[in-house]
């Protein structure tokens, strides 16, 4: 028996760690027989992409900070589709953070450590009340959280883009920008802190160990609590959790509330790390580039990090690929889009088979 199980965690580990090299490969296959259309190099194209991403310190620390809000994103998706859910809201409650970083950035005379951490904290708390009414409406209703999380990131859109104009409008910016947060609320670059830190690493702000820490905390929360139980309980079988006691409710509000907070958080990092002050869609797409992480991940928590890696790679890369091998960059965008769109069917395409798979069983 215990051969058996032996074997069977073994298959699992193997198509975690399979199953995205296998849709990385093929992506890039595609990738190449597209430029090959178009006339283009994919050998000149794919090693200016490699040399974009990872070819200097500025590239380096660019792929980074690239990765960074994929990783909360990515994590935000994750945990809901652990749960069954499958929540595309990341991107509405990322915009609902970057917003609240925005407006309390710009408070003054506040300590440089407490100022973040109030901005971290309360992002957190935006990104979570952002994804409540689609709790609400699932349990409540049954409403598909695929609409209600989706209608809510288009209402946070519109909803940033009012309130910027009407309040938080720099008036002295062409762009549109709100003002520029206090100094006391930017997360500074690692170099700031270790001065003794190799120079490929001293551009990387100090976000990265907070997105390693959530990716951590998320392993950790699903794999050894009671909550985390209970979301992979639902997930795996409804009927029997149910069954068992676990209040399908309680376990639904709890996921999205724990990803709303994630997706919060990143948005409040964007702002104190690299923007430094609110631009009209300037985050749009780091929610939805989540869902592609997470599939990519197989919904790991801890595989996630590579994963928006490779992402942020991408999308550091794709302008070298202009510059060097002549591919236009909507091309570049059109292969990061066929990377995306391998990922998401082959993700998709075996969650369904595990589910009709259940089913049968």
């Amino acid at each position: 028996m215990f051969q058996n199980i032996n074997i069977k965690i073994s298959k699992l580990n193997l198509e975690i760690f399979l199953s995205p090299i296998i849709s990385i490969f093929v992506a890039f296959f595609l990738g190449a027989m597209l430029m090959l259309l178009f006339d283009k190099d994919p050998v000149a194209a794919y090693f200016a992409l490699l040399k974009g991403a990872l070819g200097s310190k500025f590239a380096i620390s660019n792929t980074i900070s690239n990765a960074i809000p994929l990783v909360f994103t990515g994590l935000t998706v994750a945990i809901g589709f652990r749960a069954g859910l499958f929540n595309i809201g990341a991107e509405g409650q990322l915009l609902i953070g970057a917003l609240t970083a925005a407006w309390l950035g710009t408070l003054t005379g506040i300590n440089g450590f407490l100022h973040i951490v109030i901005i971290l904290f309360f992002a957190s708390v935006s990104g979570a009340l952002w994804a409540l009414p689609p709790a609400i409406f699932k349990v409540k209703t049954g409403a598909h959280e695929v609409i209600t999380t989706l209608m809510m990131s288009f209402i946070a859109i519109h909803f940033v883009e009012l309130i910027l104009r009407i309040f938080l409008k720099d008036p002295f910016s062409s762009s549109g920008a709100s003002k520029a947060i206090s100094k006391s609320a930017e997360i500074i670059n690692l170099g700031e802190i270790f001065p003794s830190i190799p120079t490929i690493l001293e551009n990387i702000h100090t976000g990265v160990f907070l997105s390693l820490s959530a990716a951590f905390f998320i392993w950790i929360f699903l794999n050894k609590t009671t909550w985390g139980y209970e979301i992979r309980s639902l997930g795996e079988n409804p009927e029997a959790s149910e069954f068992h006691g676990i209040s399908k409710g309680k376990t639904i509000t709890i996921t999205l509330i724990l990803g709303g907070m994630l997706s919060g958080i990143a948005g409040a990092i964007q702002i104190m790390a690299i923007q430094h002050k609110l631009y009209a869609r300037s985050a749009v797409g780091l929610g939805f580039s989540g869902i592609a992480v997470a599939l990519l991940a197989n919904n790991h928590p801890l595989w996630v990090v590579p994963c928006a890696l490779l992402f942020g790679a991408l999308q550091s890369g794709a302008a070298q690929m202009q510059l060097v091998a002549d591919v236009p960059i909507e091309l570049a965008e059109t292969i990061q889009g066929t990377v995306v769109f391998v990922i998401a069917t082959q993700g998709l395409v075996s969650m369904g088979v595990r589910g009709w798979k259940g089913h049968d069983s």
